[in-house]
């Protein structure tokens, strides 16, 4: 709706403005976004300048590297992986030997067997190394063999599982308080029979 606003001039005549509140905010918005067009119309500007540049520094780089072509690529791609993996496989061998030699002989037998080992903490707590990975792989038992709680605790990752389950082993050995402090317990139930058997 219109607004009057009334006011003299210097020769004393009246002068009556009607000014329509609704009509200037559409004009402000129409200003805004005019404005917002052009701020847009120049990011696309500057976008299409880069854009030009980086095909043109493209174009003079590809014929650089026109002897790798894609088979060739994919194909030293392999080879790395290849050479990865078997240098991998020689790490988690040595470590596998490593563990055995610390192993007492009916640890390393039950290791090899069942893929675990049975080992006394230095506060006379039993425990149960996995070969199940590195996280979780840890079981805290009761005297007679049952599990009460797994445990998760073990070195940085990016090492072979026997290297983790040496370190696990001989915290255990060597500080059972320090390896319950670090690591992280999750209580289990008891099974209904032993887990360790003679």
């Amino acid at each position: 709706m219109p607004v009057t606003f009334t006011s003299g001039n210097s020769s004393g005549a009246t002068i009556t403005v009607c000014r329509d509140p609704e009509a200037d905010w559409l004009a402000s918005c129409a200003q805004t976004t005019a404005s917002f067009s052009a701020t847009m119309n120049n990011l696309t500007a500057a976008i299409t300048t880069a854009s030009s540049a980086m095909t043109d520094f493209a174009g003079s780089w590809v014929p650089d590297c026109a002897p790798y072509s894609t088979a060739s690529w994919v194909q030293a791609s392999r080879e790395e992986t290849e050479r990865l993996q078997a240098a991998r496989q020689v790490a988690d061998a040595r470590a596998h030997v490593l563990l055995l030699s610390l192993l007492t002989s009916d640890q390393a037998e039950s290791y090899q067997r069942h893929g675990w080992f049975v080992v006394l903490g230095s506060a006379g707590g039993w425990y149960r190394i996995r070969n199940q990975g590195q996280a979780g792989n840890v079981d805290e038992l009761t005297g007679d063999g049952q599990r009460t709680a797994t445990w998760c605790c073990h070195p940085p990752g990016g090492l072979p599982d026997a290297d983790a389950h040496v370190a696990q082993l001989l915290q255990l050995q060597a500080d059972e308080p320090g390896f319950r402090a670090a690591g992280n317990r999750t209580p289990r139930l008891l099974a209904s029979r032993p887990l360790v058997t003679a």
